[in-house]
């Protein structure tokens, strides 16, 4: 599951995975996505850290809690080490900085997952 206001990253991240094998569901925002993890049971959640309404690292610890809980990844066009800040602080499996080429967004997304 991928999360972002944004639309065009949205279609571009889903893009990016389908074209890698991933089953992808997209969302453009943060509320109701407790709902949405349940219904859809996603192993990865890639969520934008700055999210009008509920932010990704208020985001974290309500999946979190959930049972089975899905991996969490914050991407953010944000300072880099305050991204791995953040990433770490909440307990997300990892961070992609955002705009990398398509190949590496899937390599990031991977090595992220294979951390946790």
């Amino acid at each position: 599951m991928v999360i972002d206001d944004d639309s065009v990253t949205l279609e571009l991240i889903g893009a990016r995975l389908s074209a890698a094998g991933y089953e992808v569901q997209t969302r453009e925002e943060a509320l109701g996505t407790s709902e949405a993890v349940r219904e859809f049971q996603p192993d990865v959640v890639v969520v934008d850290v700055h999210m009008p309404g509920l932010s990704g690292d208020r985001l974290a610890p309500l999946l979190q809690e959930m049972p089975g809980a899905p991996k969490l990844v914050f991407h953010s066009s944000m300072d880099e080490g305050k991204l791995a800040d953040l990433s770490a602080l909440s307990g997300a499996a990892g961070y992609i900085k955002k705009s990398p080429g398509a190949q590496r967004f899937v390599e990031r997304l991977e090595a992220a997952i294979d951390r946790r």
